[in-house]
């Protein structure tokens, strides 16, 4: 990690630069930092393909609960090594390495994230403002970035036994 900053960042930012909205940036040192102070519970794993990253993620691992955190890829690569969704069975191979009973893949790329059986939940966030103008300013821009034109793959049916 402290050795490949530069990659990193070009990495991230494939994937920053991407976002509807952007709360926080990374900076490279932040995953060296993680790992210093959470030991093996913090994941930082590397895709590289002939010799040269392409892809990275991140992840925290609590006892029951494991957290995807930031990922960055090349989006060059993307569709011909099909490297997000190998990126999402690389979280799901390290929670169940720590037998987690959850896995957080987060709010962003719900669809594809469901081609690997996870499902979104409903999360509630209280905002009040004093000034009304704010107030409806923030509702519509809430409703602007509302993410429902999505189909939730099931990859994983139950069968009816006759």
């Amino acid at each position: 990690v402290r050795n490949s900053s530069e990659q990193i960042s070009a990495l991230y930012e494939n994937v920053e630069s991407r976002a509807r909205i952007r709360i926080n940036s990374v900076e490279p040192e932040f995953f060296a930092s993680m790992k210093d102070v959470h030991g093996d519970d913090f994941v930082f794993r590397m895709f590289v393909l002939d010799g040269v990253p392409v892809a990275f993620t991140s992840a925290l691992y609590s006892k029951d609960v494991g957290e995807a955190q930031f990922v960055g890829f090349d989006p060059r690569f993307n569709q011909s090594h099909a490297l997000y969704h190998n990126m999402l069975f690389s979280f799901i191979m390290d929670a169940i390495h720590y037998r987690v009973v959850k896995l957080n893949f987060g709010r962003t790329a719900t669809e594809i994230k469901s081609t690997v059986g996870s499902r979104p939940e409903d999360q509630v966030c209280a905002i009040h403002f004093h000034n009304t103008t704010i107030s409806s300013l923030a509702r519509t821009a809430i409703s602007r970035f509302s993410n429902s034109d999505y189909v939730i793959r099931r990859p994983f049916r139950a069968r009816s036994i006759d």
